[in-house]
């Protein structure tokens, strides 16, 4: 055996075993995430607060209203221009439904984890926002389930990725503090053969994050008709028409017919009645006598 085909097999036994191993898995993330659990879980009423007292709560908004979307312990993997792309079609697609006037992104650093009811309301009232999103969320990498790698992409670190984003929201009047309707939302994209220092993991995360913001946001918009039909104010009845009365016989204009007639010359011509003659008198004589 000549030395080269020697050093061949030896290296081939030895980089064998690294060919069933995964790629390291990128910074902050692990292999295998456990299933997200949205801390808006922890966002509940006090213990002495009835059911029955919530619901008894009128709930009216006025639209058109203002939206104010708030991160809740959520920090997007996003730069920041794609997250004002993202924030920027969520504005416009709800513009689109002529019911919401504006919508805002609250600062990160206003809404942490913890915080109360009360102090969500503060917050949204103090942008004048009549209804708030709370978006929590998280995206995680994992390996794809099929490796169809071959021993130089073992040896040079490379593996099949998935991303996957999941966002759990919902939507709070801000006047009741009551929620109004939740969203969940799941983007997934890959598997995509990275190594596990490749810049390209970020556009893996990009288009998950991207294709779950797309399907909230679908979601969102969908659901604000249906908001305004049960929140809304009720629609005020329009007076009916006043029938108009009809005019009277005399004043009828008269018919073609009736003109016709009145124009027409009569046939036969009307006798003019004769004067009636004065009684004839006899004359009077006078006779004279002889002197």
């Amino acid at each position: 055996m000549s030395p080269s085909i020697r050093h061949a097999l030896v290296l081939a036994l030895l980089l064998a075993p690294l060919a069933g191993c995964p790629a390291a898995a990128p910074t902050g993330t692990g292999a295998s995430a456990p299933p997200y659990r949205s801390p808006l879980t922890n966002l509940v009423a006090p213990e002495d607060v009835q059911a029955q007292a919530t619901l008894d709560k009128p709930i009216t908004l006025t639209f058109p209203i203002t939206v104010g979307i708030a991160y809740y312990d959520f920090e997007t993997g996003l730069k920041p221009e794609d997250e004002q792309q993202v924030i920027a079609e969520f504005k416009e697609a709800l513009a689109g439904t002529g019911v919401v006037t504006d919508t805002i992104l609250i600062p990160t650093g206003l809404l942490k984890s913890g915080t109360t009811i009360e102090s969500i309301r503060l917050l949204g009232a103090r942008f004048k926002c009549d209804v708030l999103l709370l978006v929590s969320g998280n995206t995680t990498y994992q390996l794809a389930d099929e490796q169809p790698t071959n021993l130089f992409d073992a040896f040079g670190g490379r593996a099949f990725w998935e991303a996957r984003t999941t966002l759990v929201a919902i939507t709070m009047d801000i006047r009741t503090a009551t929620y109004l309707a939740p969203y969940q939302a799941v983007g997934v994209k890959g598997p995509t053969l990275l190594a596990s220092n490749s810049a390209a993991y970020y556009k893996l995360r990009q288009d998950a994050e991207f294709a779950a913001w797309t399907k909230l946001r679908a979601d969102v918009v969908k659901s604000v008709d249906t908001l305004q039909k049960r929140f809304g104010p009720l629609p005020v009845a329009s007076p009916s028409p006043t029938a108009s009365p009809t005019p009277a016989a005399a004043t009828a204009a008269p018919s073609p017919a009736s003109v016709a007639a009145t124009a027409a010359p009569s046939a036969e011509p009307t006798a003019t009645p004769s004067p009636t003659p004065e009684p004839s008198r006899a004359p009077t004589i006078l006779s004279v006598s002889p002197q």
